[in-house]
């Protein structure tokens, strides 16, 4: 049984805690997972698919800037989405993001296994596609930028303020469109799906 007592909720999932965690998976879902591993790395959460080689969690090894405002915003999502009340603290938040890797992991061996040789591809194409409307995205906020700074303005000058509330409008459909990407669904389905079942012995994941 996942035991997480004595633990402080305002600091990041740990690599033992994730080890932990990931070990009750394996047993949970025996033969799906069995040669995934945890490592730290300043660019995770993120399941490493293998290219002729080893899969495997990153997850941070410290706290960074974007983490509480994005895991705030994935939190709530998932709260939402799958009538979950899980809690709005930053251990919460990371267990629920490398929960999220977890269910990557199991989502595209389980395709495999299946024998759907077109999933990878075609979740490939939809990130693809995401990330072809995020530099559209990007682009228009260069623009924003750009002619702020040509004409001496302040980013919040009423004069800009239906063209940063149209940006901002749309970065707020960016996000909710990549949790929709079919793999990325999936993910947080299961995410929310093993901490309700098998972490609901720790309430404070809950509220």
């Amino acid at each position: 049984m996942i035991n997480l007592n004595n633990v402080n909720m305002n600091e990041i999932i740990t690599l033992e805690e994730a080890e932990m965690i990931l070990r009750e998976a394996k047993r949970l879902y025996p033969g799906i997972i069995d040669d995934v591993f945890v490592t730290e790395s300043f660019t995770g959460y993120a399941y490493c698919r293998p290219d002729n080689g080893d899969r495997y969690i990153k997850i941070f090894p410290e706290l960074n800037d974007e983490l509480p405002e994005i895991g705030l915003r994935i939190i709530k999502h998932i709260n939402k989405e799958f009538n979950s009340n899980f809690s709005e603290n930053l251990k919460t938040i990371t267990i629920n993001a490398f929960c999220h890797e977890i269910g990557h992991a199991i989502d595209f061996e389980i395709h495999k296994m299946l024998g759907d040789d077109y999933y990878e591809n075609d979740a490939d194409e939809e990130y693809q596609y995401f990330y072809e409307d995020v530099s559209a995205y990007y682009a228009e906020y260069d623009d924003f930028e750009d002619y702020a700074w040509q004409n001496d303005l302040e980013l919040n000058d009423i004069t800009l303020a239906e063209w940063k509330y149209d940006l901002e409008q749309q970065k707020a459909e960016l996000d909710y469109n990549y949790r929709k990407i079919t793999t990325e669904y999936a993910a947080d389905k299961f995410s929310a799906y093993f901490m309700n079942t098998y972490m609901r012995h720790i309430p404070q994941l809950f509220k």
